[in-house]
């Protein structure tokens, strides 16, 4: 309990419902308080049975003649006055005279007092919380707020039993068929960036990294979001391309070397004759660490950069 929260169960005839709320039963008026902490001020709530144009005019000018407040520090609902004290100097003090003031008023003009939000004045009302309500409530309206509040965390339960990838499909948010085509782009572009990188030396890592980088990117610039879906549709252009990539480029750097260490006369050797047996080249000795190497350190680079991504897409979404 606050030092607001304490002074007002002491020094007025409200009690504390609820966290920073009140209410109480005063002179046959249904009064409720809200303290609202983060912004200082307290909302101050009669229950009206009938309110009518010029009951509402009536209490404004009473308002201003009596207390000169301003027009916008009080509220008319339907059936409800609400004023607005600002948490400052004699707050308390301020807070009980227009506890008197509004009772005073609706007794001159003969406004009963009643639930909040139906205006009914039958025994059984009482102050209450349900979900974001907090009011003096009738049977009737607590029957109707108790079944809508039902009727919603049904509703939540039911989306609740999407699975993680149906979520993604169920998202509007997410055009999965612009983010495909974003991927490809990126993918294509990612490609012709490994055979670059593949010519300079440390450039397989830097291979990796890029067109796991552009796969991702494409994807949610286009998509907008990136779901389970589309961390799938990812992956699965991330290694089909990188195989393909890390396959070509290798086969063409062997294919440089075994030609280059042939003698003057010898027939060379052509990609085709690479590509067909590209494991059987790539176990022999010289070539084996270089090959091993390069993969290791292009498939990690490329696996940092997607969960990176993902995770950085995952957290704006």
């Amino acid at each position: 309990m606050t030092d607001v929260t304490y002074e007002i169960v002491t020094g007025s005839e409200l009690d504390e419902v609820a966290v920073n709320f009140f209410a109480g039963m005063i002179r046959n008026r249904f009064i409720t308080a809200e303290y609202f902490e983060n912004r200082g001020l307290i909302e101050l709530r009669i229950g009206t049975a009938n309110l009518s144009r010029a009951n509402r005019n009536a209490i404004r000018n009473m308002l201003f003649d009596s207390l000169h407040s301003r027009s916008n520090d009080v509220q008319f609902d339907d059936h409800s006055i609400c004023l607005f004290i600002p948490v400052e100097l004699d707050w308390l003090e301020r807070m009980n005279r227009l506890i008197d003031f509004l009772i005073d008023a609706t007794d001159d003009l003969s406004i009963g007092s009643g639930c909040f939000l139906c205006g009914s004045t039958q025994d059984n009302i009482r102050p209450l919380e349900i979900g974001n309500v907090r009011a003096f409530l009738c049977k009737d309206c607590v029957e109707k707020l108790n079944r809508d509040l039902r009727m919603t965390l049904q509703e939540k339960q039911s989306n609740n039993r999407f699975s993680f990838a149906s979520r993604g499909l169920a998202d509007s948010g997410e055009n999965i068929l612009a983010g495909f085509f974003g991927a490809f782009v990126g993918m294509a572009i990612g490609i012709l960036l490994w055979f670059f990188l593949a010519q300079i030396p440390a450039g397989y890592p830097l291979a990796g990294f890029f067109l796991s980088f552009l796969i991702f990117f494409g994807y949610k610039k286009l998509a907008s979001k990136m779901s389970f879906l589309g961390l799938l549709i990812c992956s699965t252009m991330l290694i089909v391309s990188f195989i393909f990539s890390f396959f070509f480029s290798e086969s063409i750097r062997i294919l440089v070397e075994l030609n280059t260490s042939l003698p003057l006369n010898a027939k060379p050797y052509s990609f085709d004759d690479i590509s067909k047996s590209f494991l059987t080249y790539a176990k022999m000795s010289e070539h084996k660490d270089l090959v091993i190497q390069n993969l290791l350190l292009s498939s990690m680079l490329a696996f940092v950069a997607a969960l990176l991504r993902f995770i950085m897409y995952s957290r704006e979404d």
